[in-house]
């Protein structure tokens, strides 16, 4: 199993395997695009980044062209090769992408249009060209809520950058040395994955895919607001049933982190084995908000369907491979796609997790609900009320959420040029997504 995890990144990068998530069916509810304006796609294949406009009515997208010149790659913008995740700032002045192959990230300026201008590095030895040098394989990227900082995790550890809020440009931070340190980056478990920073902007959480015979591990750290620093939150018990050194089990192969807008809850998502046979699910955690602890939240096996997983019995069973987990911004649902579909859930006051069952229907596949083949991205409208998903073939899917139920509608693309089938077309192997607010 450690060797099938060990060469994972390598795999993907030739395979366009997917990471993250997506959405469709069910009963719509009523809501609209709420603030986002502009949406940006990652396309692991066509080393680019799609841009689109909102309709701030029914959610629908329209590209936005990059008009010509060194910085685009045909109607695209250009980006770093294997672009694999995307985030902007808060302030929506600013986009970041992680390339994986590259080994670096791309900074854009967003103009009141939507369009992307290149941030160059400007040379020296945290340059990769034009782009920030980010170490070896980044996978995942994430900014922190006051947008001064963006973390990387790479293949042994997460590299973290000061953002010049003038500018956007990036600057390396050193970790200083020491046990908390994996060279210059901050030391994260064993091949840290997946990033994602709680809305206080006061802790960071990283899924490490491997752990040994345990699986998998997520690592909690401090956030220093003054200097970026990371600090490790160790997991209590020592080496134990919840404890793997100082990291937190989570089970296999844990591809997606998310952390739920009051952050409150962590929500890891794992996927199966097929050398143990152990099967796909969700590692649930309440935050300790004194200083970020993860406590484990058990899986009861009360609610709708078969909850619990038999290989992690803490663990919700979730359908198919997940490739990401995303919390709507309302805090009341919690959405994993991949190779089933998208698996909805109600997330309780507790923290746990109770199915919500598709309904059945051309928009169901099984329990969940259907969307495109081995969906890997999920971004919200910053109202909650709209879902965007990438998949590797399709694009960018769009789908409104019932704000009673959770439930997924489609939000069909049309018959124009733009579209792919039902879904909007992006640049080849969309793998990531991100949405920012007007």
């Amino acid at each position: 199993m450690l060797d099938r995890f060990v060469n994972f990144r390598v795999a993907c990068a030739l395979l366009g395997c997917a990471i993250l998530a997506g959405a469709c069916g069910g009963d719509g509810g009523g809501n609209s695009a709420g603030g986002a304006r502009f949406a940006y796609a990652a396309n692991l294949s066509s080393n680019d980044v799609s841009a689109f406009s909102i309709n701030p009515a029914t959610g629908a997208l329209a590209q936005i062209d990059c008009g010509g010149g060194p910085g685009c790659n045909g109607g695209n913008f250009a980006a770093g090769t294997a672009p694999r995740s995307v985030k902007g700032t808060p302030s929506g002045k600013f986009l970041y992408v992680a390339n994986q192959n590259s080994g670096d990230v791309s900074a854009y300026t967003v103009a009141p249009t939507g369009a992307l201008t290149p941030i160059d590095c400007g040379g020296g030895a945290g340059c990769n060209g034009a782009r920030f040098a980010a170490g070896s394989s980044p996978s995942s990227l994430t900014v922190d809520p006051s947008g001064k900082y963006v973390y990387v995790t790479a293949s042994t550890g997460i590299a973290a950058f000061a953002v010049n809020t003038s500018t956007g440009a990036l600057l390396r931070l050193g970790c200083g040395g020491g046990s908390g340190c994996s060279g210059s980056d901050f030391a994260a478990g064993i091949q840290p994955f997946a990033i994602a920073a709680d809305p206080s902007g006061q802790f960071v959480y990283v899924a490490n895919l491997s752990a040994g015979d345990l699986g998998g591990t997520v690592s909690a750290f401090s956030l220093n607001a003054v200097n970026g620093a990371l600090s490790k939150v160790a997991c209590p018990g020592g080496v134990g049933p919840a404890c793997s050194g100082s990291e937190y089990v989570s089970g296999v192969a844990p591809f997606a982190v998310a952390v739920d807008p009051s952050g409150s809850f962590v929500q890891v998502a794992t996927r199966a084995s097929p050398t143990t046979g152990t099967h796909s699910s969700v590692a649930a955690y309440t935050i300790n908000p004194s200083d970020g602890a993860l406590i484990r939240v058990s899986c009861t096996g009360l609610g709708f369907g078969p909850a619990c997983s038999a290989d992690f019995p803490d663990n919700f069973l979730v359908g198919g491979d997940p490739n990401a987990v995303g919390v709507d911004p309302s805090g009341k649902f919690v959405y994993l796609a991949g190779t089933a579909g998208v698996s909805a859930y109600d997330l309780l006051p507790d923290g746990s997790l109770d199915r919500i069952d598709c309904g059945g229907g051309p928009g169901c596949n099984g329990l969940d609900f259907a969307a495109g083949a081995n969906a890997n991205a999920i971004a919200f409208s910053p109202s909650g009320g709209l879902a965007y998903v990438t998949s590797p073939a399709s694009g960018v899917s769009v789908f409104a959420i019932n704000a009673t139920d959770g439930k997924l509608t489609r939000v069909d693309c049309g018959a124009s040029p733009g579209c792919n089938g039902m879904d909007f077309a992006a640049g080849s192997g969309s793998s990531a997504i991100a949405t920012l607010g007007g």
